[in-house]
């Protein structure tokens, strides 16, 4: 996730490799960081894990996403809290970029429906003591707590809140789509009951409509199990080849940059929901996120 190595990545493949197109980019401050050089070298560009607005918009030739974008999570996280009937939203988050990447967005969007939280507090990366955000939260009297953070910081907040019997509605976001490993981290028993995530994939590994995909996987990389980041890759590669089918055989990039920007309600085997790049006015294919919640012990998808 460090922005030299993503620009050094770029350069090596589209100079060196002279690659055809790139499909990549897991970490929204490093891909932000190689938008430049990408858009330099006219390299096609298919983003499947990076999250940042700032990457596809405003739209460039060269770059697609087919993840979900901050912004969407970001008012999907305002609009489930509300659907569940909170009347006092709080925040927890972090600073750095890809954090910033959703408060700016989601910050707008409680500005245009005319709200405001409770309490907007930080929260370290690598914070091993949320008590204080835990206790200004409780005295708030947050009902559901929007989280901008990631699995480390997210665990050690849920914790420490449940230490003070404060357990709001706790609303996440993509970072956090492992609830096994999730559960772990926090290391309280049903400390996971009111918590709910966005997810850009429709399937928790284990389900059976991935068993294909994990028996595939297992067999080319006997070491290895399937995670939502692997599905993240099987969608975005779906996508990928059905570009480059659609742009056929006498195939140029401005071909196939036109194939994928024309994709309309293409179905895959991992993603919530179909893919639509409605190109030139958006490059952002993915507008469906899907929600995760562990009810009795199973991870099911909420509606």
């Amino acid at each position: 996730c460090k922005p030299e190595g993503s620009i050094a990545a770029v350069k090596k493949l589209a100079y060196d490799a002279k690659v055809f197109a790139i499909t990549g980019g897991a970490c929204s401050n490093a891909t932000l960081a190689s938008v430049p050089e990408l858009v330099k070298a006219g390299i096609p560009m298919l983003v499947n894990s990076a999250v940042a607005d700032g990457i596809t918009d405003p739209p460039k030739k060269n770059i697609f996403t087919s993840q979900l974008t901050s912004g969407v999570e970001s008012r999907a996280q305002v609009e489930y809290a509300l659907a569940k009937g909170a009347k006092k939203l709080g925040l927890v988050r972090m600073t750095d970029a890809w954090a910033m990447a959703r408060f700016n967005p989601l910050m707008a969007y409680m500005k245009k429906k005319g709200l405001s939280f409770v309490a907007d507090l930080e929260l370290g990366v690598d914070a091993n003591d949320a008590t204080p955000q835990a206790l200004k939260m409780k005295a708030a009297g947050a009902d559901a707590v929007i989280m901008i953070l990631y699995p480390k910081p997210a665990a050690v907040l849920i914790r420490d809140s449940l230490k003070i019997g404060n357990n709001p509605d706790w609303v996440g976001q993509t970072a956090i789509n492992d609830f096994a490993a999730f559960e772990k981290q926090v290391g309280v028993p049903n400390a996971l009951a009111k918590f709910s995530t966005i997810t850009g994939v429709a399937y928790q590994p284990t389900d059976p409509e991935m068993k294909d995909w994990a028996d595939r996987l297992k067999r080319l990389f006997p070491n290895d199990e399937l995670s939502t980041f692997n599905m993240n890759g099987i969608g975005s590669g779906q996508v990928l080849v059905e570009a480059l089918e659609r742009a056929g055989k006498d195939l140029t990039r401005d071909k196939f940059l036109a194939a994928l920007g024309g994709i309309k309600n293409f179905e895959v085997d991992a993603y919530a929901g179909p893919i639509t790049c409605d190109a030139p006015t958006s490059h952002q294919c993915n507008q469906t996120p899907g929600w995760l919640a562990l009810k009795n012990g199973k991870v099911v998808k909420e509606k």
